[in-house]
């Protein structure tokens, strides 16, 4: 037998793999972030949406735009007509 420094037979066998990339490792801790990302987007511009103000901004987004009034708003006329079934 010869004398080398591998005491472990695992260190031989994990010595002619490829190493993993960063992505491969962390794929769960990426999708993860990504998730919680796309979420506070998602409230941020709800919020965006269901303001009453004309003016809004936050960090570097801001939007100006015109608000329904509360007398315009009651006035809407929504037809939701739902398809009625014939008898057979």
């Amino acid at each position: 037998m010869s004398d080398s420094n591998i005491v472990c037979p695992i260190q031989c066998v994990k010595s002619g793999c490829d190493s993993k990339d960063f992505l491969e490792k962390h794929s769960a801790f990426v999708v993860t972030v990504v998730g919680i990302s796309a979420s506070a987007l998602t409230m941020l511009f709800t919020y965006f949406l269901k303001s009453r103000c004309k003016k809004v901004s936050f960090g570097c987004l801001s939007c100006e735009r015109d608000v329904v009034s509360d007398v315009e708003l009651q006035n809407v006329k929504l037809d939701n007509k739902v398809p009625e079934e014939t008898p057979q």
